[in-house]
């Protein structure tokens, strides 16, 4: 039996932070590697002389440095492009079972409302994609 894949697409924010403990707790039911990954539009981290992408992965480091820790079952992915797209594509590159997520929308009059990312992802996703909610969950407050 092959191991079992989480994705956790992180867009850097609180909401992200907010729900990695839920994110630790669904990997550890199911002894599975997190994959954390990053995707910025265009090269936003990109310094003038240095591999591409370097400067992403240097943020996506100090993340999870900062956020997880070294926990030995977190691996790191960081491109650019268009989130929702190299979300999915990954999801097929790696044989990922389940996407993890917040909604990554906005939180109006106390609703939260699904981001244009999430939304993407949850209507093209082949694998479940459970969406947590930072603000509501109450396993998290």
């Amino acid at each position: 039996m092959s191991e079992y894949k989480i994705l956790f697409p992180v867009d850097l924010s609180e909401s992200s932070v907010k729900i990695y403990p839920q994110v630790k707790k669904v990997a550890e039911k199911c002894r599975a590697q997190v994959y954390l990954t990053y995707v910025s539009k265009i090269a936003e981290y990109y310094v003038e002389g240095e591999e591409y992408g370097k400067s992403l992965k240097e943020k996506m480091e100090a993340f999870k440095k900062k956020y997880i820790g070294d926990a030995p079952n977190v691996k790191i992915f960081a491109e650019v492009g268009e989130p929702a797209e190299k979300i999915l594509e990954t999801v097929e590159k790696e044989g990922i079972d389940m996407i993890v997520m917040a909604p990554h929308g906005k939180k109006v009059l106390g609703k939260v409302l699904v981001g244009s990312v999430a939304s993407a992802v949850i209507r093209e996703a082949t694998v479940p994609v459970l969406l947590v909610n930072p603000f509501l969950d109450k396993t998290l407050n």
